[in-house]
């Protein structure tokens, strides 16, 4: 899904497998990254969802057609750009990790049916975790949202 589909720098890749006649398939992607970049997350997402073909495996030709999908990678999904670096801090700090997921792009992205929508996240309890300052283990780097 990179550069017009010719440089090789985001994609996904699948393996699929069967254990006790139940299907599974695994999905690992690097998405776009960058604020800005939820557009073309979606779409990378949509490409690799509508691509991945396992022609010779009826009835599982599909990735979704599996009886368990696990996806994961760097989906770079970010807060919504409307944040800053320090309200998301300030929040961070008063543990408002609800309000921050109203704000999460990969929430969105699937109350929208962007992408991702037929699949169940964990819920998130844990506050963000990019990115730290150097030496550093909970100070977090403002100038990176």
């Amino acid at each position: 899904t990179g550069l017009a589909g010719f440089w090789g720098n985001k994609g996904g890749v699948c393996v699929r497998f069967s254990v006790r006649g139940c299907s599974v398939c695994c999905v690992n992607s690097h998405l776009a990254a960058h604020d800005g970049g939820y557009e073309e997350r979606v779409q990378q997402y949509n490409t690799i969802l509508h691509t991945t073909a396992f022609p010779h495996t009826p009835p599982t030709t599909s990735i979704l057609y599996h009886d368990y999908v696990f996806w994961m990678g760097d989906l770079n999904f970010r807060l919504d750009p409307c944040i800053s670096a320090e309200e998301i801090n300030t929040r961070v700090r008063k543990g408002d990790i609800a309000g921050l997921y109203k704000l999460d792009e990969l929430n969105k992205a699937q109350t929208d049916r962007d992408a991702f929508e037929p699949l169940i996240e964990a819920p998130i309890t844990f506050p963000p975790t990019y990115k730290y300052k150097e030496k550093t283990i909970a100070e977090y780097d403002l100038n990176r949202r």
